[in-house]
């Protein structure tokens, strides 16, 4: 699923919004030729990511561990056999935590399946 997002600058300085979003690695459009002026397009495109999580001592699945994209409260967590399936910017970073494990995350990068170990 993508969405666009538009920027419409009033005041301020244009070339400093839009190094920002660059340096946010999200894909810019440019919106020229749409009748709005000073507007940048945002177009970020969004994967389905799944995979398993296991225990790296004993090989097990881990249920109920918390998957959450950086910087977002949207999260899910892994079922009964420890897989999990969660819709994420494809850029983004997800964020595995369990109680009485270490917290890890792991950059998209555009991948479908994460295995986590």
């Amino acid at each position: 699923m993508k969405r666009k997002f538009y920027i419409k600058i009033s005041k301020g300085n244009l070339f400093i919004v839009i190094l920002s979003i660059f340096m946010s690695g999200i894909n810019v459009q440019s919106a020229a030729g749409s009748g709005l002026t000073d507007v940048a397009g945002i177009d970020q495109g969004t994967i389905n990511v799944t995979g398993p999580v296991t225990s790296a001592t004993d090989g097990s699945s881990l249920p109920g561990l918390s998957i959450v994209i950086k910087g977002t409260s949207q999260g899910t967590v892994t079922d009964s056999e420890g897989k999990y399936t969660i819709n994420v910017p494809e850029e983004g970073t997800l964020v595995f935590s369990f109680i009485g494990f270490q917290t890890e995350e792991l950059a998209v990068r555009g991948r479908n399946v994460i295995n986590v170990t």
